[in-house]
């Protein structure tokens, strides 16, 4: 049986999500990288979930073309999975800059759009997939490219 000394008390709300994660980081390599991967693949599905919904609406509701729409839905996304990997995926940085640091997460960004953009293209206009097909495996695509240059250059 546990007394009111054991319990601990998680404050609700956005700003203290980074507190929280920070508490929760593990100090143990192997245990650290795997909770970065998991803490990014939750801040890429975030992003996922702006950049499709975004994708959808500038399609099928203000008519812009597929590789235009996905090329803004994809930038929407990726501002989402800096916000919040900065704060619940990665606890170490190897730049002091966090101006340099975003602008290199966004070029590193910018290879994943182009893994985006030719999956896009190569499903939708040479084998006539749907884009919401192809839109999967851009993003599979995109997500490893975008973790694998990221943790490489950045933390």
């Amino acid at each position: 049986m546990h007394d009111k000394t054991d319990l601990v008390h998680v404050p609700v709300g956005a700003q203290n999500l980074a507190k929280l994660s920070q508490t929760l980081r593990p100090h143990q390599p192997a245990l650290r990288r795997f909770h970065e991967l998991i803490g990014y693949m939750l801040a890429a599905l975030a992003g996922l979930a702006a950049d499709s919904a975004i994708l959808v609406f500038l399609v099928d509701v203000a008519g812009i073309s597929v590789l235009t729409a996905a090329a803004l839905s994809f930038t929407a996304g990726a501002l989402v999975v800096h916000a919040l990997a900065v704060r619940i995926a990665f606890c170490r940085h190897k730049l002091k800059s966090r101006r340099v640091e975003l602008v290199l997460f966004v070029a590193v960004g910018c290879g994943g759009l182009l893994v985006t953009l030719a999956v896009m293209a190569i499903g939708t206009q040479w084998l006539l997939l749907d884009y919401r097909l192809c839109k999967g495996a851009a993003a599979g695509g995109s997500f490893l490219f975008n973790y694998a240059a990221r943790k490489a250059l950045l933390f």
